[in-house]
């Protein structure tokens, strides 16, 4: 967060929460799902009463797109997007390897000093 310049952008691609190829690296030391962003987001944490700790972070999702697993690629291509897909959707709630790798793009937001 240092590094970064006020609204600079911090992009990054993870293995999928709920993906094998999360489990089977021994590096991997975080789970990384889109519903773990918001806890960067010192706003969200203060509106959701999560805020007892003070996060030296501030960060606001700008994009988060998913690298789907051959198997289900085409659940999201018959609708003409991914997100348009209600089965894909459920799929990627309920069932494991749906998603391959998660793509992030954050922006760095000033820190908000009483949070």
């Amino acid at each position: 967060y240092r590094c970064l310049k006020p609204e600079g952008f911090y992009r990054f691609i993870g293995p999928y929460a709920k993906s094998d190829r999360y489990l089977q690296d021994p590096t991997h030391c975080q789970p990384l799902h889109e519903n773990k962003l918001a806890y960067l987001n010192q706003a969200w944490l203060k509106a959701n009463g999560v805020n007892h700790y003070f996060a030296p972070y501030n960060f606001s999702v700008q994009g988060v797109a998913y690298a789907f697993h051959k198997d289900y690629e085409l659940l999201g291509k018959s609708y003409g997007t991914q997100e348009e897909s209600p089965a894909l959707t459920w799929a990627m709630a309920h069932l494991w390897n749906v998603v391959d790798d998660i793509y992030v793009v954050l922006r760095k937001d000033p820190l908000i000093e009483e949070v």
